[in-house]
């Protein structure tokens, strides 16, 4: 599934920002538009999300011939709740005062939005039975967090009303 990544010109744009990102969290979309900002910019956020996944294992039958019987087993859902926020700081300085009108640098510590998850590791029946058997996932737990930096500049060209930029 996809997320809007940081920053809140792609919240209230419903992602469709890369092109002309509002404040310094170009410097994680299109460090070019950092060009476009004046003087100090700062932007700090977190974000994290509650995943609500859930797994049915298929109904299958665990009788024989003569006598079949159907087992049929609960949702296996994901225990975790919101967790800890991922954070983002985000800031970005154009150089007008150094004369250089046209060029702006950035800097970010950020982390991609934060997703834990935890489902339990026996499978239960719909009658409370503990049933063994695989799970219909792929991992029992799984908690990460990362965080990423980034150094960036944009500079307005003198035609055609490009930018460019590096991060």
């Amino acid at each position: 599934f996809w997320t809007l990544d940081r920053g809140p010109s792609h919240f209230a744009r419903g992602g469709a920002s890369f092109n002309q990102p509002l404040g310094p969290i170009a410097i994680y979309t299109n460090p070019a538009a950092l060009a476009d900002l004046k003087g100090l910019q700062l932007n700090l956020d977190a974000n994290t999300i509650l995943d609500m996944r859930s797994f049915i294992r298929a109904d299958h039958n665990v009788g024989t011939e003569a006598k079949p019987t159907l087992r049929t087993y609960a949702p296996s859902e994901n225990q975790t709740g919101w967790g800890l926020p991922s954070p983002g700081v985000f800031i970005s300085y154009n150089l007008a005062t150094l004369g250089l009108e046209t060029l702006s640098l950035g800097m970010a510590i950020y982390g991609p939005p934060k997703v834990d998850v935890s489902y339990p590791e026996g499978i239960t029946c719909v009658d409370n039975q503990e049933c063994t058997g695989s799970q219909r996932f792929s991992l029992i737990e799984a908690h990460n967090l990362q965080i990423h930096g980034a150094f960036a500049a944009g500079c307005a060209l003198p035609w055609w009303g490009l930018n460019i930029g590096f991060n």
